[in-house]
């Protein structure tokens, strides 16, 4: 008699549900244990958090610069103040992030610039983003199933209703690497670097995303946008040889999908520009690649169609933050799904121009 066959449920503090019709990934249990680490469990607020760190507090950030030096007399006196260690619980709302919270990557992006100098605003900041997670625990990354998985329990998730007038692109073949990049240019005040982020989505949700301050100070944001599109492709590369592993082979190049054109003729049509040294090479590795079909950039209109906009700044949640985090984690559903789960298709074609 064969043993039953039983489901993973967790994984290191990762809840697992599988269902008839998708997967569910969250941190709810790890919220709930870290939020209490520093008292703050029962704190009420007049009015509900609709993002990690708004506009005006991310500003503040970006302008504060840093504070003192962690473990000097004046950090400690900081901290005490504060109630809670910096450093500790940066690494706590690091881990959700990691694992699933995507829609923290831009606030842990930013903070974590500040960890061995915080200062008054960057612990508001912590704050902030760790209330954000108290009031949105629940909230998981949905990998939704093109056909139903007969056995297994229903499950309770109702897709969101999606916002109107939004059309969203999505390659024809559903086991096709997508990438969407973004970058915001020479926005730290220190370094004049920039911050740039990328989501990359298999079955219209995202596997693999990044925010993160450049590592080479960009002369121009078309340079800041070639390198952040080098940086996405890597990872593209690798999901792509992933699922060709899986036999899921790639029937054509992964969309790049950008909202800089300067940047998408560099790479489409090969045109010349001026280049520095450290972005001289990677124009070149990312010609080969697109040459190799491995790659193909694609405009896409910035706001509420590129989700790695959510990446590289603070959005309000009048703009469009928590439309870009539903999108990414599944919430709206996907258009490789079926029934009631099923997202709106739009067709998207490469395009050189």
């Amino acid at each position: 008699m064969e043993p039953e066959k039983k489901f993973a449920t967790s994984f290191n503090g990762i809840e697992i549900e599988q269902t008839e019709g998708y997967i569910t990934i969250r941190v709810e249990k790890y919220i709930n244990k870290v939020i209490p680490n520093h008292r703050w469990e029962k704190e009420t607020y007049s009015k509900k958090a609709k993002s990690p760190l708004n506009d005006t507090l991310a500003r503040e950030i970006l302008d504060s610069g840093k504070g003192a030096t962690a473990k000097t007399p004046e950090a400690i006196v900081l901290e005490k103040e504060m109630g809670f260690p910096c450093r500790m619980h940066l690494g706590e709302l690091i881990f959700a992030c990691v694992v699933v919270r995507l829609d923290i990557g831009y606030s842990m992006s930013l903070l974590s610039r500040f960890a061995e100098y915080p200062a008054k605003v960057h612990y508001i900041g912590l704050k902030s983003v760790a209330r954000y997670l108290r009031e949105t625990k629940d909230r998981p990354i949905v990998y939704w199933r093109k056909t139903s998985m007969v056995g297994l329990p229903k499950g309770t998730f109702i897709p969101y209703k999606k916002p109107e007038n939004i059309l969203y692109p999505f390659p024809e073949d559903l086991y096709l690497i997508t990438a969407d990049v973004d970058v915001s240019h020479a926005t730290d005040r220190e370094s004049r670097r920039s911050t740039g982020g990328h989501m990359i989505m298999v079955f219209a949700i995202a596997v693999l995303w990044l925010a993160k301050l450049q590592a080479t100070l960009a002369t121009s944001s078309s340079e800041s946008e070639i390198m952040q599109t080098v940086s996405a492709s890597k990872g593209v590369k690798r999901c792509r040889h992933i699922m060709t592993e899986l036999k899921r082979a790639q029937s054509g190049p992964s969309p790049i999908n950008k909202d800089n054109m300067a940047a998408i003729m560099m790479v489409n049509q090969s045109r010349p520009t001026t280049r520095t040294r450290h972005i001289d090479i990677q124009w070149f590795a990312i010609q080969e690649w697109k040459q190799k079909e491995d790659i193909i950039m694609q405009y896409i209109k910035t706001g509420d169609k590129n989700a790695a906009d959510a990446m590289t700044k603070a959005l309000g949640w009048v703009l469009v933050h928590n439309k870009h985090a539903f999108r990414s984690m599944g919430h709206y559903g996907s258009p490789y799904s079926y029934g009631d789960y099923k997202l709106e298709m739009h067709n998207t074609a490469h395009k050189d121009e």
